[in-house]
């Protein structure tokens, strides 16, 4: 017969399964407030079931890792549930564990996160545990020794994987003077160092108020909200510190034309991709380069690449586009793997097709097509208290402006084509741009340790 215990923790897993889905009124309406030492909060409230979400980002992603210690933003969010306050590790993810909550920390190159979902019988518990989480993070020896040997081990095992190493070395490609070049969960030998106290360190400037947002959706009300948030963070230091303004600028490529690396890995496949800067958050254009990286490839079996390099030629089993707007300009790349005897002529195609873009631009009737698709698969980026948390977090964060959700339809179907053929000839140019092959029959690099280089040719340049 099932204990009560487990009959508890079971109940709370069950109900933290269900999914909100909004009705067209409820989606976007946000109420927001600002503590007077400037950390933003933002509320989606919803009563429909008994469960809130919480996302509290802050500006300390892995561009602020300071040269030598790579990777501690990633450290330190990974032990965001492995002890806090008086509670040591294994107690803090028992008492979580009991009440069927889930908290834990993630790291982007712009911020690092911190997630919790819990039932709102147990909101203040919950609420008082992220707290501690964020504020009283412990540190302690043994889990950060568990956690250091954790990641180097998922290092080493990532040398293994072809596209990881494609990744990475395009990164350095695009990224060679600036701090996003370097893989957010550090090296083996920057990851080893890191001690308690360089995580107290880094804590200290990461928690900052100016440079905080929490996102809270489901069913709690702004009442209550407010008297958590400022009973526990009003008390945050209104200095924004050393992280108040983002990274420097990324720059675009210095070379004169398109340039290509093979590094060298025995197997059926190569990994193919290519790459060049992309757009910040803010970019005018960030609508048009949305609406082109869909029907570039990022539109699954209706984008160009797919069409040219899968359908018709049998080439790739899968080709995509993507592009990731930091704030500063980040990436837009394409990737597929492919037989060895054909990678040439997949990233030809896929040079070619950018090419077409460039001078013959895009048809109103493919246009019309993608914006049919983006614009009716629009609610399904917003029917979860989940996803409603995190988008808005990530508005808040990136300040997209708070009529941001409301109005993005309107700037979908704004779009011309127009639009896309100069902002086709804005960025597909070929002398900006860098392929990486990883497969049999190239030059052998020794990744491991190019990799390990500084984020900038000048140490203590981007040390904060």
């Amino acid at each position: 017969m099932m204990n009560q215990t487990t009959a508890h923790r079971l109940l709370g897993a069950l109900l933290l399964l269900f999914l909100w889905v909004p009705t067209a009124q409820s989606a976007f309406p946000v109420e927001r407030f600002t503590l007077a030492n400037g950390l933003t909060v933002l509320l989606v409230e919803s009563h429909s079931n008994p469960m809130v979400e919480f996302r509290l980002l802050t500006r300390a992603g892995s561009a602020y890792d300071p040269n030598g210690l790579q990777g501690i933003a990633y450290v330190m969010g990974w032990m965001a549930n492995e002890g806090a306050g008086e509670l040591e590790a294994q107690a803090f993810q028992e008492k979580l564990d009991f009440r069927g909550m889930r908290l834990y920390g993630s790291t982007s190159r712009d911020y690092l996160k911190y997630q919790l979902t819990t039932l709102s019988r147990d909101l203040d518990e919950a609420f008082q545990m992220l707290v501690d989480a964020v504020k009283q993070p412990r540190f302690d020896a043994e889990p950060l020794a568990r956690v250091k040997r954790e990641r180097i081990a998922s290092y080493e095992q990532s040398r293994e994987d072809a596209d990881t190493l494609a990744d990475e070395a395009l990164m350095q490609a695009l990224f060679s003077n600036h701090p996003y070049r370097h893989p957010v969960g550090g090296y083996p030998r920057t990851i080893e160092k890191i001690t308690p106290e360089d995580l107290h360190r880094f804590h200290q400037k990461a928690i900052r108020a100016p440079n905080m947002v929490l996102s809270v959706a489901g069913d709690i009300s702004l009442k209550k909200l407010k008297s958590l948030v400022q009973q526990h963070f009003s008390g945050l230091s209104p200095d924004p510190g050393p992280f108040g303004a983002p990274v420097t600028r990324t720059l675009p490529l210095q070379q004169a034309g398109f340039t290509q690396q093979h590094i060298h890995k025995q197997g059926p496949q190569t990994v193919v991709q290519m790459g060049w800067m992309g757009i910040d958050r803010h970019d005018p254009d960030y609508f048009a380069v949305y609406m082109l990286n869909h029907l570039l490839g990022g539109g699954g079996f209706t984008s160009r690449l797919t069409q040219e390099i899968r359908e018709k030629r049998g080439l790739t089993y899968s080709v995509h586009s993507y592009f990731v707007p930091w704030e500063g300009r980040g990436g837009w790349e394409v990737g597929m793997r492919t037989r060895n005897q054909s990678r040439d002529q997949a990233l030809a195609l896929a040079r070619a097709e950018l090419a077409k873009i460039r001078h013959e631009g895009i048809s109103e009737e493919e246009l019309s097509q993608a914006k049919k698709h983006l614009l009716g698969a629009f609610p399904i980026m917003l029917d979860s208290l989940s996803k409603l948390a995190s988008t808005w977090s990530i508005i808040g964060f990136y300040k997209r402006g708070w009529d941001y959700l409301e109005r993005w339809p309107e700037r979908v179907a704004a779009v011309t084509t127009a639009d896309l053929k100069r902002v086709a000839n804005r960025f597909f140019n070929e002398n900006q741009m860098v392929a990486v092959m990883v497969g049999p029959e190239g030059v052998e690099q020794k990744i491991s340790k190019a990799n390990e280089r500084d984020s900038s040719p000048k140490a203590g340049k981007y040390k904060h």
